[in-house]
Protein backbone atom coordinates (compact mmCIF):
# COMPACT_ATOMS: atom_id res chain seq x y z
CA UNK A 1 0.00 0.00 0.00
CA UNK A 2 1.50 3.39 -0.38
CA UNK A 3 1.06 6.47 1.34
CA UNK A 4 1.72 10.24 0.28
CA UNK A 5 5.07 11.10 -0.02
CA UNK A 6 7.23 12.94 -2.24
CA UNK A 7 9.25 10.41 -4.97
CA UNK A 8 12.37 12.44 -4.85
CA UNK A 9 13.28 11.96 -1.22
CA UNK A 10 15.44 9.85 0.08
CA UNK A 11 13.50 6.97 1.29
CA UNK A 12 14.36 3.97 3.52
CA UNK A 13 13.09 0.26 3.65
CA UNK A 14 12.75 -1.58 6.78
CA UNK A 15 11.71 -5.52 7.25
CA UNK A 16 10.20 -6.96 10.05
CA UNK A 17 10.47 -11.26 10.04
CA UNK A 18 7.68 -11.60 12.77
CA UNK A 19 6.81 -15.06 13.57
CA UNK A 20 3.50 -15.29 11.53
CA UNK A 21 4.13 -12.83 8.80
CA UNK A 22 7.31 -10.18 7.93
CA UNK A 23 6.31 -6.64 7.18
CA UNK A 24 7.82 -4.22 5.16
CA UNK A 25 7.36 -0.30 5.75
CA UNK A 26 9.19 2.77 3.65
CA UNK A 27 9.93 5.36 5.41
CA UNK A 28 11.10 9.18 4.39
CA UNK A 29 13.25 11.37 6.59
CA UNK A 30 10.53 13.26 8.55
CA UNK A 31 9.62 9.42 9.56
CA UNK A 32 6.51 9.23 7.80
CA UNK A 33 5.40 5.67 6.58
CA UNK A 34 5.35 6.35 2.64
CA UNK A 35 4.59 2.68 1.44
CA UNK A 36 4.06 -0.89 3.29
CA UNK A 37 3.29 -4.80 2.94
CA UNK A 38 3.06 -7.58 4.65
CA UNK A 39 3.03 -11.48 4.15
CA UNK A 40 2.03 -14.92 6.30
CA UNK A 41 4.07 -17.73 6.05
CA UNK A 42 3.10 -21.20 8.06
CA UNK A 43 4.70 -22.09 11.52
CA UNK A 44 5.03 -26.04 11.89
CA UNK A 45 4.55 -27.04 15.51
CA UNK A 46 5.63 -30.40 16.54
CA UNK A 47 5.90 -33.45 18.74
CA UNK A 48 8.15 -32.75 22.13
CA UNK A 49 8.04 -29.17 21.72
CA UNK A 50 9.26 -28.30 18.40
CA UNK A 51 8.65 -25.10 16.76
CA UNK A 52 9.84 -24.60 13.11
CA UNK A 53 9.50 -22.18 9.76
CA UNK A 54 11.00 -22.96 6.30
CA UNK A 55 13.60 -20.14 5.78
CA UNK A 56 13.16 -20.24 2.09
CA UNK A 57 9.04 -19.00 2.79
CA UNK A 58 10.48 -16.23 5.07
CA UNK A 59 12.51 -14.99 1.55
CA UNK A 60 9.75 -15.67 -0.92
CA UNK A 61 7.21 -13.64 1.33
CA UNK A 62 9.83 -11.23 2.04
CA UNK A 63 9.87 -10.77 -1.51
CA UNK A 64 6.51 -10.88 -2.30
CA UNK A 65 6.13 -7.81 0.24
CA UNK A 66 8.41 -5.58 -1.70
CA UNK A 67 7.63 -6.63 -5.12
CA UNK A 68 3.92 -4.79 -4.06
CA UNK A 69 5.23 -1.92 -2.47
CA UNK A 70 7.80 -0.86 -5.57
CA UNK A 71 4.65 -0.80 -7.29
CA UNK A 72 4.26 2.43 -5.53
CA UNK A 73 7.14 3.95 -4.97
CA UNK A 74 10.36 5.13 -6.74
CA UNK A 75 13.11 2.48 -6.01
CA UNK A 76 16.03 4.69 -7.39
CA UNK A 77 15.26 6.92 -3.79
CA UNK A 78 16.01 4.00 -1.36
CA UNK A 79 18.94 4.84 0.45
CA UNK A 80 19.48 2.03 3.11
CA UNK A 81 17.94 -1.25 3.91
CA UNK A 82 17.45 -2.82 7.39
CA UNK A 83 15.91 -5.81 9.09
CA UNK A 84 14.98 -6.96 12.22
CA UNK A 85 12.51 -9.51 13.55
CA UNK A 86 12.26 -12.36 15.98
CA UNK A 87 15.62 -13.82 17.22
CA UNK A 88 17.07 -16.55 19.43
CA UNK A 89 16.40 -18.89 16.29
CA UNK A 90 18.63 -20.95 14.60
CA UNK A 91 19.43 -21.51 10.52
CA UNK A 92 21.86 -24.36 9.84
CA UNK A 93 23.22 -23.84 6.61
CA UNK A 94 26.01 -25.68 4.53
CA UNK A 95 28.52 -24.08 2.88
CA UNK A 96 26.85 -23.25 0.04
CA UNK A 97 24.72 -21.16 2.46
CA UNK A 98 21.75 -23.61 1.72
CA UNK A 99 19.35 -24.36 4.98
CA UNK A 100 20.32 -27.91 5.90
CA UNK A 101 16.80 -28.00 7.65
CA UNK A 102 14.07 -26.13 8.70
CA UNK A 103 14.87 -22.84 11.11
CA UNK A 104 14.38 -23.82 14.41
CA UNK A 105 12.36 -20.66 16.22
CA UNK A 106 12.25 -19.01 19.66
CA UNK A 107 9.31 -21.14 20.83
CA UNK A 108 10.99 -24.33 20.36
CA UNK A 109 11.90 -26.29 23.04
CA UNK A 110 13.68 -29.27 21.98
CA UNK A 111 16.91 -28.74 23.48
CA UNK A 112 15.68 -28.71 27.38
CA UNK A 113 17.88 -31.80 28.52
CA UNK A 114 21.12 -30.91 26.77
CA UNK A 115 20.42 -27.12 28.39
CA UNK A 116 19.95 -29.18 31.77
CA UNK A 117 22.86 -31.54 31.56
CA UNK A 118 24.87 -28.45 30.48
CA UNK A 119 24.11 -25.97 33.27
CA UNK A 120 24.07 -28.46 36.14
CA UNK A 121 26.96 -29.33 38.48
CA UNK A 122 28.57 -30.04 41.64
CA UNK A 123 27.01 -26.98 43.59
CA UNK A 124 24.04 -26.06 42.33
CA UNK A 125 20.90 -23.45 42.34
CA UNK A 126 18.08 -23.73 41.14
CA UNK A 127 19.60 -25.92 38.25
CA UNK A 128 23.02 -24.04 38.15
CA UNK A 129 26.25 -25.04 38.80
CA UNK A 130 27.15 -21.84 41.00
CA UNK A 131 29.85 -21.41 39.08
CA UNK A 132 29.01 -21.36 35.64
CA UNK A 133 26.03 -19.01 36.50
CA UNK A 134 28.41 -16.48 38.26
CA UNK A 135 30.49 -16.46 34.79
CA UNK A 136 27.12 -16.83 33.11
CA UNK A 137 25.62 -13.64 34.53
CA UNK A 138 29.15 -11.29 34.96
CA UNK A 139 29.47 -12.14 31.55
CA UNK A 140 26.71 -11.96 29.26
CA UNK A 141 24.06 -10.71 31.88
CA UNK A 142 22.14 -14.17 31.89
CA UNK A 143 22.21 -17.47 31.77
CA UNK A 144 20.85 -20.54 29.70
CA UNK A 145 17.04 -20.74 29.86
CA UNK A 146 16.00 -24.02 31.76
CA UNK A 147 12.95 -24.54 29.17
CA UNK A 148 15.39 -25.05 26.37
CA UNK A 149 14.52 -21.71 24.22
CA UNK A 150 17.52 -20.47 23.57
CA UNK A 151 19.63 -20.55 20.47
CA UNK A 152 21.86 -22.40 22.28
CA UNK A 153 19.37 -25.08 23.49
CA UNK A 154 18.84 -25.03 19.54
CA UNK A 155 22.28 -25.86 18.27
CA UNK A 156 22.96 -28.06 20.96
CA UNK A 157 19.58 -30.28 19.90
CA UNK A 158 20.75 -30.12 16.45
CA UNK A 159 24.22 -31.75 18.09
CA UNK A 160 22.61 -34.57 19.85
CA UNK A 161 19.51 -35.45 17.25
CA UNK A 162 20.79 -34.75 13.57
CA UNK A 163 24.57 -35.02 14.54
CA UNK A 164 24.78 -35.06 10.62
CA UNK A 165 23.21 -32.35 10.19
CA UNK A 166 25.83 -30.18 12.69
CA UNK A 167 28.55 -32.14 10.70
CA UNK A 168 27.49 -30.18 7.71
CA UNK A 169 27.07 -26.75 9.19
CA UNK A 170 29.11 -24.30 7.93
CA UNK A 171 27.19 -21.63 9.90
CA UNK A 172 24.30 -21.37 12.11
CA UNK A 173 22.97 -18.07 11.79
CA UNK A 174 20.45 -16.11 13.39
CA UNK A 175 16.68 -16.16 11.07
CA UNK A 176 17.76 -12.18 10.81
CA UNK A 177 21.05 -13.13 10.15
CA UNK A 178 19.97 -15.57 7.50
CA UNK A 179 17.92 -12.82 5.71
CA UNK A 180 21.44 -10.38 5.63
CA UNK A 181 23.28 -13.18 4.29
CA UNK A 182 20.47 -13.63 1.27
CA UNK A 183 20.51 -9.61 1.38
CA UNK A 184 24.78 -9.60 1.28
CA UNK A 185 26.09 -12.74 0.83
CA UNK A 186 27.84 -11.91 4.18
CA UNK A 187 27.67 -14.07 7.56
CA UNK A 188 27.44 -11.49 9.89
CA UNK A 189 25.49 -10.70 12.89
CA UNK A 190 24.54 -8.16 15.12
CA UNK A 191 26.02 -8.89 18.67
CA UNK A 192 22.35 -8.02 20.46
CA UNK A 193 20.70 -10.84 18.94
CA UNK A 194 23.71 -13.50 19.95
CA UNK A 195 22.56 -12.83 23.31
CA UNK A 196 20.83 -15.80 23.75
CA UNK A 197 24.08 -17.96 22.78
CA UNK A 198 25.11 -17.11 26.30
CA UNK A 199 28.85 -17.02 24.10
CA UNK A 200 29.32 -13.02 24.54
CA UNK A 201 31.08 -10.94 27.06
CA UNK A 202 28.58 -7.98 26.65
CA UNK A 203 30.50 -6.10 29.92
CA UNK A 204 31.72 -3.59 27.87
CA UNK A 205 28.88 -2.32 25.24
CA UNK A 206 31.84 -0.77 23.36
CA UNK A 207 33.50 -3.69 22.75
CA UNK A 208 30.86 -7.12 22.84
CA UNK A 209 33.37 -10.27 21.86
CA UNK A 210 33.12 -13.22 21.94
CA UNK A 211 34.49 -15.16 24.95
CA UNK A 212 36.55 -18.37 24.45
CA UNK A 213 35.79 -20.12 27.94
CA UNK A 214 31.84 -19.45 26.95
CA UNK A 215 32.15 -20.89 23.77
CA UNK A 216 33.85 -23.82 25.44
CA UNK A 217 31.16 -24.55 28.08
CA UNK A 218 29.05 -24.50 25.40
CA UNK A 219 30.41 -27.26 23.74
CA UNK A 220 29.79 -25.35 19.87
CA UNK A 221 32.28 -24.77 17.67
CA UNK A 222 33.50 -21.10 17.11
CA UNK A 223 33.81 -21.51 13.42
CA UNK A 224 30.43 -22.45 13.00
CA UNK A 225 29.67 -18.76 14.06
CA UNK A 226 29.22 -15.34 12.07
CA UNK A 227 30.91 -12.73 12.70
CA UNK A 228 30.03 -10.10 15.11
CA UNK A 229 28.92 -6.51 14.37
CA UNK A 230 27.36 -3.36 15.76
CA UNK A 231 23.13 -3.21 14.65
CA UNK A 232 23.97 0.13 13.25
CA UNK A 233 26.98 -1.28 11.44
CA UNK A 234 26.84 -1.69 7.20
CA UNK A 235 27.56 -4.86 6.98
CA UNK A 236 27.14 -4.90 2.86
CA UNK A 237 25.72 -3.92 -0.51
CA UNK A 238 22.55 -5.86 -1.65
CA UNK A 239 24.26 -8.22 -4.16
CA UNK A 240 22.78 -8.00 -8.23
CA UNK A 241 21.05 -11.17 -7.84
CA UNK A 242 19.18 -10.44 -4.58
CA UNK A 243 18.28 -7.21 -6.24
CA UNK A 244 17.51 -8.53 -9.26
CA UNK A 245 14.80 -10.81 -7.13
CA UNK A 246 14.15 -7.82 -5.23
CA UNK A 247 12.92 -5.60 -7.55
CA UNK A 248 15.89 -3.26 -6.32
CA UNK A 249 18.78 -1.61 -7.95
CA UNK A 250 21.94 -3.62 -6.60
CA UNK A 251 24.51 -2.11 -4.08
CA UNK A 252 21.92 -0.64 -1.38
CA UNK A 253 23.43 -0.18 1.67
CA UNK A 254 22.46 -2.68 4.30
CA UNK A 255 23.27 -2.86 7.89
CA UNK A 256 23.28 -5.30 10.34
CA UNK A 257 19.96 -4.60 12.42
CA UNK A 258 18.28 -5.89 15.26
CA UNK A 259 15.97 -8.28 17.27
CA UNK A 260 12.51 -6.90 17.56
CA UNK A 261 12.41 -5.94 20.99
CA UNK A 262 15.30 -3.62 20.11
CA UNK A 263 13.88 -1.59 17.20
CA UNK A 264 10.74 -1.45 18.27
CA UNK A 265 11.81 0.52 21.16
CA UNK A 266 13.87 3.31 17.71
CA UNK A 267 10.33 2.91 15.93
CA UNK A 268 7.91 4.48 19.46
CA UNK A 269 10.76 7.34 20.13
CA UNK A 270 12.09 5.39 22.97
CA UNK A 271 15.48 6.65 22.97
CA UNK A 272 16.13 8.32 25.93
CA UNK A 273 16.65 5.44 29.22
CA UNK A 274 13.71 4.84 31.51
CA UNK A 275 11.14 5.78 28.09
CA UNK A 276 9.16 2.42 28.58
CA UNK A 277 7.62 0.78 25.78
CA UNK A 278 4.81 -2.07 25.91
CA UNK A 279 4.28 -3.82 23.04
CA UNK A 280 1.71 -6.44 22.84
CA UNK A 281 1.51 -8.73 19.30
CA UNK A 282 1.80 -12.21 19.12
CA UNK A 283 3.80 -11.79 22.55
CA UNK A 284 4.37 -9.39 24.74
CA UNK A 285 7.50 -7.31 26.25
CA UNK A 286 7.96 -4.97 28.58
CA UNK A 287 11.53 -3.02 27.86
CA UNK A 288 13.28 0.66 28.15
CA UNK A 289 16.66 1.32 27.37
CA UNK A 290 19.08 1.99 30.63
CA UNK A 291 22.86 2.97 30.63
CA UNK A 292 23.60 -0.09 33.18
CA UNK A 293 24.20 -4.32 32.78
CA UNK A 294 22.17 -5.75 35.67
CA UNK A 295 19.56 -9.13 36.17
CA UNK A 296 17.37 -10.29 37.84
CA UNK A 297 17.61 -13.76 38.20
CA UNK A 298 14.20 -14.66 39.94
CA UNK A 299 12.26 -12.63 37.36
CA UNK A 300 13.83 -13.58 34.62
CA UNK A 301 14.52 -10.58 33.38
CA UNK A 302 17.91 -8.41 32.67
CA UNK A 303 19.38 -5.73 30.69
CA UNK A 304 21.36 -6.46 27.62
CA UNK A 305 23.25 -4.83 24.57
CA UNK A 306 20.60 -2.64 22.58
CA UNK A 307 20.19 -1.61 18.95
CA UNK A 308 21.75 2.11 19.68
CA UNK A 309 25.44 2.63 20.37
CA UNK A 310 26.54 2.43 23.99
CA UNK A 311 23.17 1.93 25.72
CA UNK A 312 21.24 -1.53 26.92
CA UNK A 313 17.80 -2.33 26.65
CA UNK A 314 15.65 -4.11 29.48
CA UNK A 315 14.29 -7.44 28.25
CA UNK A 316 11.28 -8.93 29.77
CA UNK A 317 9.03 -10.45 27.61
CA UNK A 318 6.11 -12.98 27.37
CA UNK A 319 5.36 -15.83 25.80
CA UNK A 320 1.44 -15.33 24.17
CA UNK A 321 -0.40 -11.89 24.25
CA UNK A 322 -2.49 -11.37 20.97
CA UNK A 323 -2.10 -14.74 19.91
CA UNK A 324 -4.52 -15.57 22.80
CA UNK A 325 -7.22 -13.16 20.67
CA UNK A 326 -6.20 -14.96 17.69
CA UNK A 327 -6.76 -18.61 19.55
CA UNK A 328 -10.05 -17.38 21.16
CA UNK A 329 -11.20 -15.88 17.56
CA UNK A 330 -10.86 -18.79 15.93
CA UNK A 331 -12.67 -21.41 18.84
CA UNK A 332 -15.26 -18.86 18.80
CA UNK A 333 -16.05 -18.40 15.13
CA UNK A 334 -15.33 -14.61 16.06
CA UNK A 335 -13.86 -12.01 13.57
CA UNK A 336 -10.64 -10.33 15.48
CA UNK A 337 -11.90 -7.20 14.18
CA UNK A 338 -15.17 -7.97 15.96
CA UNK A 339 -13.54 -8.87 19.83
CA UNK A 340 -13.68 -5.29 20.97
CA UNK A 341 -17.70 -4.97 20.25
CA UNK A 342 -18.11 -8.82 22.15
CA UNK A 343 -15.75 -7.52 24.68
CA UNK A 344 -17.58 -4.56 25.34
CA UNK A 345 -20.96 -6.08 26.41
CA UNK A 346 -19.06 -7.23 29.46
CA UNK A 347 -17.57 -4.99 32.25
CA UNK A 348 -14.47 -4.82 34.94
CA UNK A 349 -13.95 -8.35 36.47
CA UNK A 350 -15.95 -10.54 32.89
CA UNK A 351 -18.40 -11.18 35.63
CA UNK A 352 -15.71 -13.47 37.50
CA UNK A 353 -13.93 -15.09 34.90
CA UNK A 354 -10.12 -14.44 34.92
CA UNK A 355 -7.95 -15.88 31.86
CA UNK A 356 -4.52 -16.81 31.93
CA UNK A 357 -2.77 -16.10 28.50
CA UNK A 358 -0.17 -19.26 28.89
CA UNK A 359 -1.15 -20.84 25.87
CA UNK A 360 2.42 -22.28 25.44
CA UNK A 361 4.08 -21.63 28.91
CA UNK A 362 5.98 -18.26 30.34
CA UNK A 363 9.28 -16.71 30.24
CA UNK A 364 9.08 -13.72 32.31
CA UNK A 365 8.68 -13.17 35.63
CA UNK A 366 8.78 -17.65 36.01
CA UNK A 367 10.17 -19.78 33.32
CA UNK A 368 7.65 -22.51 32.90
CA UNK A 369 7.25 -24.39 29.19
CA UNK A 370 4.50 -26.45 31.68
CA UNK A 371 2.45 -23.54 32.30
CA UNK A 372 -1.17 -23.58 29.82
CA UNK A 373 -4.00 -20.92 29.66
CA UNK A 374 -7.14 -21.07 31.68
CA UNK A 375 -10.95 -20.06 31.50
CA UNK A 376 -11.37 -19.51 35.77
CA UNK A 377 -14.53 -19.30 37.57
CA UNK A 378 -16.56 -20.03 34.24
CA UNK A 379 -20.68 -20.35 35.56
CA UNK A 380 -24.20 -20.51 33.70
CA UNK A 381 -24.11 -16.63 34.17
CA UNK A 382 -21.30 -16.73 31.71
CA UNK A 383 -21.65 -15.29 28.28
CA UNK A 384 -19.36 -15.11 25.09
CA UNK A 385 -18.36 -11.41 25.93
CA UNK A 386 -17.49 -12.20 29.17
CA UNK A 387 -15.28 -14.80 28.13
CA UNK A 388 -13.99 -12.57 25.39
CA UNK A 389 -13.74 -9.74 27.59
CA UNK A 390 -11.45 -11.92 30.64
CA UNK A 391 -8.77 -12.33 27.35
CA UNK A 392 -8.45 -8.96 27.55
CA UNK A 393 -7.86 -8.68 31.18
CA UNK A 394 -5.87 -11.84 31.38
CA UNK A 395 -3.27 -10.27 28.81
CA UNK A 396 -3.31 -6.86 30.86
CA UNK A 397 -3.11 -8.71 34.24
CA UNK A 398 0.31 -10.88 32.90
CA UNK A 399 1.92 -7.76 31.91
CA UNK A 400 1.63 -6.04 35.06
CA UNK A 401 3.21 -9.50 36.76
CA UNK A 402 6.22 -8.64 34.74
CA UNK A 403 5.72 -4.72 35.27
CA UNK A 404 6.29 -4.43 38.76
CA UNK A 405 9.76 -6.33 38.76
CA UNK A 406 10.90 -4.00 35.53
CA UNK A 407 10.58 -1.04 37.49
CA UNK A 408 12.18 -2.68 40.27
CA UNK A 409 15.35 -3.14 38.29
CA UNK A 410 15.44 0.68 36.72
CA UNK A 411 14.38 1.83 40.34
CA UNK A 412 12.21 3.85 38.60
CA UNK A 413 7.89 4.53 39.41
CA UNK A 414 7.00 4.21 35.20
CA UNK A 415 3.86 7.17 35.42
CA UNK A 416 3.44 6.78 31.74
CA UNK A 417 3.85 4.27 28.86
CA UNK A 418 3.96 4.32 25.12
CA UNK A 419 2.16 1.27 23.57
CA UNK A 420 2.65 -0.37 20.14
CA UNK A 421 1.80 -3.98 18.36
CA UNK A 422 -1.08 -5.41 16.47
CA UNK A 423 -3.41 -5.03 19.93
CA UNK A 424 -2.60 -1.34 20.68
CA UNK A 425 -5.42 -1.06 17.34
CA UNK A 426 -7.71 -2.12 19.74
CA UNK A 427 -9.66 0.67 21.86
CA UNK A 428 -10.77 -1.63 25.01
CA UNK A 429 -7.34 -3.29 25.54
CA UNK A 430 -5.16 -0.31 26.40
CA UNK A 431 -8.11 1.42 28.20
CA UNK A 432 -7.97 -2.44 30.02
CA UNK A 433 -4.41 -1.77 30.57
CA UNK A 434 -4.25 1.50 31.94
CA UNK A 435 -6.29 0.12 34.66
CA UNK A 436 -4.38 -2.63 34.80
CA UNK A 437 -1.15 -0.88 35.51
CA UNK A 438 -2.73 2.55 37.21
CA UNK A 439 -0.59 4.66 34.16
CA UNK A 440 -1.03 6.41 31.42
CA UNK A 441 -1.41 4.54 27.70
CA UNK A 442 0.11 6.60 24.77
CA UNK A 443 -0.78 4.38 21.65
CA UNK A 444 1.70 5.20 18.92
CA UNK A 445 0.93 5.89 15.35
CA UNK A 446 1.04 2.67 13.19
CA UNK A 447 1.56 0.97 15.99
CA UNK A 448 1.71 -2.32 13.85
CA UNK A 449 4.73 -1.32 11.66
CA UNK A 450 7.00 -0.27 14.61
CA UNK A 451 10.08 -2.67 14.20
CA UNK A 452 9.93 -2.15 10.48
CA UNK A 453 9.57 1.53 11.09
CA UNK A 454 12.04 1.34 13.88
CA UNK A 455 14.75 -0.49 11.98
CA UNK A 456 14.01 1.88 8.60
CA UNK A 457 15.23 4.59 10.55
CA UNK A 458 18.37 3.07 11.95
CA UNK A 459 19.06 2.53 8.74
CA UNK A 460 19.01 6.02 8.05
CA UNK A 461 21.07 7.25 10.70
CA UNK A 462 23.87 4.44 9.94
CA UNK A 463 24.04 6.61 6.40
CA UNK A 464 23.90 9.82 8.29
CA UNK A 465 20.18 10.55 6.98
CA UNK A 466 19.14 11.48 10.72
CA UNK A 467 20.26 11.70 14.07
CA UNK A 468 18.75 9.54 16.89
CA UNK A 469 17.90 12.92 19.12
CA UNK A 470 15.84 13.46 16.38
CA UNK A 471 13.38 10.41 16.01
CA UNK A 472 11.59 11.36 19.08
CA UNK A 473 10.12 14.28 17.23
CA UNK A 474 8.71 11.96 14.15
CA UNK A 475 6.49 9.82 16.75
CA UNK A 476 3.11 11.03 16.97
CA UNK A 477 0.72 9.78 19.09
CA UNK A 478 -2.66 8.40 17.88
CA UNK A 479 -4.85 7.50 21.27
CA UNK A 480 -4.36 8.42 24.65
CA UNK A 481 -5.61 6.28 27.66
CA UNK A 482 -5.50 7.30 31.46
CA UNK A 483 -6.21 5.06 34.14
CA UNK A 484 -10.15 5.59 35.94
CA UNK A 485 -11.82 5.62 39.40
CA UNK A 486 -11.93 1.29 38.39
CA UNK A 487 -8.05 0.95 38.44
CA UNK A 488 -8.23 0.25 42.19
CA UNK A 489 -10.72 -3.05 41.58
CA UNK A 490 -8.00 -4.41 39.53
CA UNK A 491 -5.67 -5.12 42.94
CA UNK A 492 -7.98 -7.68 43.87
CA UNK A 493 -8.30 -9.32 40.54
CA UNK A 494 -4.14 -9.32 40.45
CA UNK A 495 -4.03 -11.25 43.63
CA UNK A 496 -6.37 -14.01 42.80
CA UNK A 497 -4.44 -13.79 39.14
CA UNK A 498 -1.56 -15.05 40.81
CA UNK A 499 -2.99 -17.29 43.72
CA UNK A 500 -4.36 -19.23 39.90
CA UNK A 501 -0.56 -19.76 39.29
CA UNK A 502 0.82 -20.73 43.00
CA UNK A 503 -2.12 -23.25 43.14
CA UNK A 504 -1.85 -24.88 39.74
CA UNK A 505 1.60 -25.03 38.78
CA UNK A 506 2.54 -28.39 39.91
CA UNK A 507 -0.70 -29.55 38.56
CA UNK A 508 0.17 -28.03 35.10
CA UNK A 509 3.32 -30.16 35.32
CA UNK A 510 2.36 -33.07 36.05
CA UNK A 511 -0.07 -33.10 33.52
CA UNK A 512 1.56 -31.40 30.40
CA UNK A 513 5.23 -33.32 31.41
CA UNK A 514 3.14 -36.52 30.50
CA UNK A 515 1.51 -35.48 27.74
CA UNK A 516 4.01 -32.72 26.01
CA UNK A 517 5.63 -35.30 23.99
CA UNK A 518 2.60 -36.74 22.73
CA UNK A 519 1.03 -34.04 20.92
CA UNK A 520 0.44 -33.97 17.15
CA UNK A 521 2.07 -31.65 14.45
CA UNK A 522 0.48 -28.86 13.76
CA UNK A 523 0.58 -26.01 11.09
CA UNK A 524 -0.31 -22.65 12.00
CA UNK A 525 -0.51 -20.18 8.97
Amino acid sequence: MALQGSLKEPLFLGIDLGTSACKVSVINKKGNIVAYASEKYPLYILEGGGAEQNPKEWWNAIVKAISRINESIDVNSIKAIGITGQWSGTVAIDINGEPLMNAIIWLDSRGEKYIKNLIKGIFNFSGYDIFKLINWIRKTGGAPSKSGKDSLAHILFIKNERPEIYQQTFKFLEPISYINFKLTNRLVSSYDIMITHWITDNRNIRNIKYDEKLIKIAGINKEKLPELSKPYEIIGKLTRESASELGLLENIPVIAGGGDIQTSLIGTGCIEDYETLIYIGTSSWVTAHVSFKKTDVFNNIASLPSALPNKYFIAAEQECAGKCLEFISECFNIRLEEMDNYAKNSTIGSNGIIFTPWLYGERAPVEDRYLRGIIFNLSLNSNKSDIVHSVFEGISLNIRWIFDPVQKLMKKKIEKIKLAGGCARSDLLPAILANVLNVEVNVVEDPVFVNSKGIAMLAAYSVGEIELKDIPKLIRISKQYKPTDVSKKYDNIFSYYLKIYKNNKKIFKEINLRYLYKNKNTIIT
